[in-house]
């Protein structure tokens, strides 16, 4: 077993979980990818502050609030279905409550938090602007989000509605489910690690020099502020709407969502 650590966690992560996520070519998974379109479907049937903000990202932006999703709440009674469809025990997704983490090893697809037996029923989905202040501005939002600015881990309850809640996330290099406070020096480190980002240089001679450049940036970035082994986003968005995250992979980047 490989034993994973930071200054919040430490567990171990099986050899062939390991094996999976670090591989490049990953396999298809629609049958996956259907399990849980199917659970936000009936969501969005029900919560109508989601619904009118999956169609506007539709419209407005081509974005699909299922590319969002940073986790979705399932009842145990369902968590069979989920392991069959590859979902595993994520070792970094800490939880404070009876719940559990569970992530697929194999495909870039939102995490599960799995309901135990006398647990709030409620059907809740998270989706993870890269600010919540931003959000909630845009959307006249009010309240005081769980979790304190610049924190690992914010979380704001945005719409409650026959039986959902739809919620927004904030993170920080944290794969997990449990706010705390900033360590000291935190903040600022992460302010500074933004600003590097956004000065960047941007203009080269060559696109593999840009590359390499972006790359150096982002080992410092990461040396400031730390990481959690594939924690998901590095919340840095620069000025041309890109955001680098984990995988290799670029998403476009809207400020109002």
């Amino acid at each position: 077993m490989n034993t994973i650590a930071n200054s919040h966690l430490k567990v171990s992560e099986s050899p062939a979980t390991a094996r999976r996520e670090k591989r490049f070519d990953w396999p298809v998974c629609y049958d996956t990818e259907r399990l849980l379109l199917g659970h936000l479907e009936a969501f969005l049937a029900r919560n109508r502050f989601a619904r009118q903000l999956a169609e506007r990202m539709r419209t407005e932006t081509g974005t699909l609030l299922f590319d969002w999703i940073d986790y979705l709440v399932f009842p145990e009674r369902e968590e069979s279905a989920l392991r069959k469809a590859g979902f595993v025990e994520d070792p970094l997704g800490e939880t404070a409550g009876s719940e559990s983490a569970l992530h697929h090893p194999e495909a870039m697809l939102p995490r599960v938090l799995v309901g135990r037996k006398n647990a709030d029923l409620t059907a809740r989905v998270a989706i993870h602007p890269e600010s919540l202040c931003d959000f909630m501005a845009a959307h006249g939002l009010s309240g005081e989000p769980e979790g304190e600015p610049l924190s690992r881990f914010r979380r704001l309850l945005v719409s409650e509605d026959k039986g959902t809640r739809f919620e927004a996330v904030e993170r920080h290099g944290y794969r997990g489910f449990v706010a705390a406070k900033p360590r000291a020096g935190q903040g600022e480190a992460f302010l500074k690690a933004r600003e590097l980002w956004h000065t960047r240089p941007r203009v080269f001679s060559e696109d593999v020099e840009g590359y390499s450049n972006a790359h150096a940036m982002l080992d410092r970035i990461i040396g400031m502020v730390g990481s959690s082994r594939n924690s998901g986003r590095i919340a840095l968005a620069s000025a041309g709407g890109i955001t680098i995250i984990t995988r290799f992979a670029v998403r476009a980047s809207v400020s109002w969502i």
